[in-house]
């Protein structure tokens, strides 16, 4: 189960920022058949760098395989960097690999995804640009959102607009960013897909992947895994039950859907059971209450035209965060207001 995005764009300036939080990814970003989904949440401990883009641009497809390979070799295969691409004009996920590899991307060193009528850009750029990146910091907040691509100045000189503070984040992020997997372990380059399907969260595809090489290589990488599957889930279950911990219904989130995409090995058999107990506190069924209602909320919004989401989403958070008045979505929903 994905968690909705959080929040639609309230403010009309060309940029402009309704959250300090990135909000997920909702029901409009699909991922590719077959492809468990990456979360916000799952990739915590990441820098993440999202590329927002159109492939009908004739202008834009003249300086994209520069902007692909310069975020390519600033950010790709880099542990503590997720490079996550979005499609924002229509067409599949598998659409939106073939474009960037024919822009000379490896989408082996990607995230893909397609976002239907551009719903979820829109919440991270109001007016949103042809081509646009956010850059997500380790604690899932949003550290910068701009237009990407070229532009010309001074005497004819040329750059790209896109995150460009790789040593600022390094040092700003340095003791937040993680690796999923053990830092002092070295993974033959067979695994590679496994690897970075494991550092951007995708636990149970990267053991998949694992056994498609299979051998003891391929079973010490999968018992690797499922031993940080193991330790993550016990973290979550420690959370979500803890009454006092304000982040309790995330971790609860958290647990509820990485157990969902676990389901079948081994570490999951104990987690829902944990999830089913969970679910009957008050407090969380009320919680659940209000994420269903939120769910339902963004869904109606999406389904009006572009320009009257932001008046929509205006009209509908007070009645919400009333209703829903101390919950975590309507803290969310409050935010996105102020």
């Amino acid at each position: 189960m994905r968690l909705p995005a959080l929040v639609l764009a309230l403010l009309c300036a060309v940029v402009p920022a309704w959250s300090q939080s990135m909000p997920e990814f909702g029901s409009s970003v699909t991922f590719a058949k077959g492809e468990e989904p990456v979360t916000i949440a799952g990739l915590r401990g990441k820098v993440a760098v999202v590329l927002f883009f159109q492939s009908w641009c004739p202008i834009c497809n003249g300086w994209a395989p520069d902007l692909i390979k310069q975020l390519e070799q600033q950010y790709a295969g880099q542990p503590g960097y997720v490079l996550i691409g979005i499609k924002t004009d229509g067409g599949t996920p598998e659409e939106a690999k073939a474009f960037l590899a024919g822009k000379g991307a490896d989408p082996e060193r990607w995230v893909v995804a397609s976002d239907a009528e551009e719903a979820y850009y829109q919440r991270i750029i109001a007016e949103a640009p042809l081509w646009g990146y956010a850059v997500v910091a380790p604690d899932g907040s949003r550290i910068e959102a701009d237009k990407a691509g070229q532009y010309y100045g001074g005497a004819g000189a040329k750059r790209f607009v896109l995150p460009s503070k790789r040593a600022d984040f390094d040092k700003a992020y340095a003791d937040s960013k993680r690796m999923v997997l053990p830092a002092e372990k070295q993974y033959a380059k067979e695994f590679s897909r496994a690897v970075l399907l494991a550092e951007s969260g995708r636990i149970a595809s990267a053991i998949a992947a694992s056994r498609t090489v299979g051998g003891l290589p391929g079973k010490g990488l999968e018992d690797d895994l499922l031993a940080i599957a193991t330790t993550r889930l016990t973290d979550l279950e420690t959370k979500a039950r803890d009454a006092a911990d304000p982040q309790r219904y995330v971790a609860f989130m958290g647990l509820r859907d990485l157990t969902t995409q676990l389901r079948g090995l081994p570490p999951a058999k104990a987690a829902q059971k944990a999830v089913g107990e969970i679910a009957k506190d008050k407090a969380i069924a009320r919680e659940q209450k209000a994420e269903n209602a939120w769910r339902g909320l963004l869904a109606t919004v999406e389904k009006q035209p572009k320009d009257k989401r932001i008046e929509a989403m205006k009209a509908s958070i007070p009645g919400f965060v009333k209703a829903y008045e101390g919950t975590h979505f309507a803290r969310i929903a409050s935010e996105s207001a102020q």
